[in-house]
């Protein structure tokens, strides 16, 4: 993927409906995102999902904290709000 905007809009999909990982699961992965950042944020989901753990925007920022991940989380309201956050 290539397309910033596209993956802000499919990580703010998942997080307004986590059940929306379960289906780009078998065709995104972390590595699918061009932006590292993108790319941490998706597997940060990817491991709550696998952890049976409620996805949202906290559990996903604690998550990228936890994994120690430079990841740049401060966006995620954003993107969970169209980039209207």
């Amino acid at each position: 993927m290539n397309d910033i905007e596209l993956e802000k809009k499919i990580i703010g999909s998942i997080l307004v409906n986590p059940d929306l990982y379960i289906e780009s699961s078998g065709l995104i992965t972390p590595l699918t995102f061009f932006d590292s950042d993108h790319g941490a944020i998706y597997e940060a989901v990817e491991s709550l999902f696998n952890k049976a753990v409620t996805v949202n925007i906290d559990s996903v920022q604690k998550e990228i904290k936890r994994n120690e991940s430079r990841a740049n989380c401060y966006d995620l309201v954003s993107y969970a709000s169209g980039g209207r956050g």
